[in-house]
């Protein structure tokens, strides 16, 4: 009889130590929001290769500045105009690369205003990586446009406008559903016929009013 008094009462203590447990992971999974996935694609048009969230394009052929700024318009872009943290970035991944030409980039010298601006929208530049090896004068830096240069860990420099060289263009990364993607390849088959985007699938995971990409 003892020993049935015994199991009972260790069943119950079972019993009562499981209920805890449950009523504890259900009040958790109440105050947890859902969680929920999206399925996204990071796009760079055909030709270009994604760097952190930009798509980047580098020439095999040397142009001057103004040949190469309407080679990049001609391909829905724009001459690369390196800010900040991508600045730092590209530069890293461009050393990586091995490569050893220096590559034009958005920025010329308004010899009128004194100061430098991006080609593509006329604003100054505020963030500027130039190397100590860039001319202070105004005067020396008449009809002159920034680079990166290869030879100083790809920092920005300036040459003359009219002198012929690589040059990297730079795309927006665009982050699409299925449907979205369907537009974009509609939209860019205009300029680039039956050609393949490189593309990189995304998740976005949403919890409450929180955003995470993976």
């Amino acid at each position: 009889l003892r020993v049935m008094m015994e199991s009972k009462a260790l069943l119950l203590a079972t019993l009562c130590l499981l209920a805890a447990c449950l009523a504890v992971s259900g009040a958790n999974d109440t105050d947890r929001p859902n969680r929920r996935y999206k399925r996204k694609y990071g796009m760079c048009p055909p030709k270009f290769t994604s760097i952190s969230n930009e798509c980047y394009y580098i020439s095999p052929n040397k142009l001057n500045w103004l040949d190469a700024y309407f080679e990049c318009k001609d391909h829905n872009s724009k001459l690369a105009e390196p800010m900040m943290y991508e600045d730092k970035v590209l530069r890293r991944t461009l050393q990586k690369m091995g490569l050893r030409e220096d590559l034009w980039i958005g920025g010329n010298y308004n010899w009128k205003l004194k100061k430098w601006q991006w080609g593509h929208n006329g604003r100054e530049i505020e963030y500027q990586s130039f190397s100590q090896m860039v001319p202070r004068s105004s005067q020396d830096l008449t009809f002159h446009c920034a680079l990166l240069k290869a030879d100083i860990k790809f920092r920005w420099s300036a040459a003359a406008c009219t002198d012929k060289m690589n040059y990297i263009c730079q795309h927006r990364m665009p982050l699409v559903s299925e449907m979205g993607r369907s537009l974009v390849y509609e939209k860019w088959n205009k300029t680039y016929p039956n050609e393949r985007a490189n593309e990189k699938l995304v998740y976005i995971v949403s919890e409450g009013n929180n955003r995470t990409q993976r």
